[in-house]
């Protein structure tokens, strides 16, 4: 998110990340921690930066938590406290120094309605159907409990972290380099010590 403002003259009220999860390295610079600090740095005072990231809803391994909890380790240790409204595709709101998100349906619907925008096919009653309050506040914490290291340039938690994933899926035999690597991602012992 950050690299692409890098030539913006202006702030902006709302930065919109919907890139694809971290799965290659490449895909993996838009969530480390420089990124949304340099995005962060164009947010208006009332505005946001929201970054959407996959969490199907089917899928909640180890693994998975551990990407994305890099991820949110990342926005928060920038932006401080992250608002999560959930979803397959979860949506991480980091605020500007003086807006005030939140996840409680009550409070979106009366933001819309104050808004003055109207939709017949979006009325504020369904903020409650799409962001429950006990399931707001389950994605949060399971993203804060996670206790991973905040996804970063120089230490791609995320992407390495989704290579895991990727090799139990399928076998490829990734976690044996990965581990036999002082990377620091895979946490379980090499299976023989090395030679002396």
């Amino acid at each position: 998110a950050g690299r692409a403002l890098l030539g913006a003259t202006e702030e902006y009220d709302l930065i919109l990340s919907l890139a694809p999860a971290p799965t290659t390295a490449a895909g993996n610079r838009v969530f480390p921690r420089e990124s949304f600090a340099s995005a962060l740095a164009w947010v208006a005072d009332r505005g946001a930066l929201v970054v959407a990231l996959g969490s199907h809803s089917l899928y909640r391994g180890e693994r998975f938590r551990e990407r994305n909890g890099a991820v949110h380790a990342a926005l928060a240790a920038v932006a401080g406290p992250v608002t999560v409204l959930p979803g397959d595709r979860s949506l991480l709101v980091a605020p500007g120094p003086r807006a005030a998100p939140t996840a409680d349906p009550g409070v979106l619907a009366f933001r819309l309605r104050r808004s003055g925008v109207s939709s017949p096919t979006f009325p504020p009653e369904r903020f409650a159907l799409l962001f429950p309050p006990a399931d707001a506040e389950a994605a949060r914490r399971e993203l804060e409990e996670t206790r991973v290291p905040p996804n970063r340039d120089g230490r791609p938690g995320a992407f390495l972290t989704g290579l895991l994933l990727w090799d139990e899926e399928t076998k490829a035999g990734v976690a044996r380099l990965l581990e036999s690597r002082p990377l620091g991602v895979a946490r379980r012992p090499p299976r023989r010590p090395p030679p002396r």
